[in-house]
């Protein structure tokens, strides 16, 4: 297989894991935006709601910020020349977008060629792949790490929201009996 055949495979298969990314965010993004829709629906056809379960105002506060991180990855900015490089484990794969994540341009084309016999000097074109190689994989993860950010903030506010409701339910029975 020749070079510019393994830059391609390699960028096809880091591109698939970005626009992986993309969609969770996509995902993620429209399910806050349209419970929040729904929940401010609700609050406003029924605004003593907010009295009874405070806890939407913390499912709120944590759907917004879920939206913002979300959102926010639509400005994804990634510098491709890193001042205090990571260390390199030359077993990593270099395949793997996560792996390719701890390399510089430069790191990572001393990889490929130590691991896959690529020389090192590189026709224009491949080397400005591998360049997007290792920016859309930067952006990969990045995407990826702000997506579990996102959803352990919406899992905390459902939790409370959850734990509030469970309160309320047994605050109420307990009300009920002791009447």
């Amino acid at each position: 297989m020749s070079r510019v055949r393994k830059l391609e495979k390699i960028f096809k298969i880091v591109k698939r894991w970005l626009i992986s990314g993309e969609s969770k965010n996509c995902v993620l993004l429209s399910f806050n935006l349209i419970s929040l829709l729904n929940i401010s629906k609700v609050c406003l056809e029924h605004p003593s709601i907010l009295k009874d379960i405070p806890a939407i105002y913390f499912l709120v506060a944590c759907m917004l910020a879920s939206s913002v991180i979300s959102l926010s990855l639509l400005l994804v900015d990634v510098d491709i020349h890193r001042k205090n490089e990571k260390w390199i484990n030359h077993s990593n794969n270099l395949i793997n977008y996560w792996a390719i994540d701890n390399h510089s341009f430069e790191s990572y084309k001393i990889a490929l060629s130590n691991r896959y016999d690529v020389e090192d000097n590189l026709t224009k074109y491949e080397e400005d792949l591998a360049r997007q190689i290792v920016r859309t994989s930067k952006i990969a993860v990045k995407k990826y790490k702000k997506f579990r950010k996102s959803m352990i903030l919406l899992s905390i506010g459902f939790a409370v929201f959850m734990l509030n409701l469970i309160f309320l339910a047994f605050l109420n029975i307990f009300l009920y009996i002791k009447k």
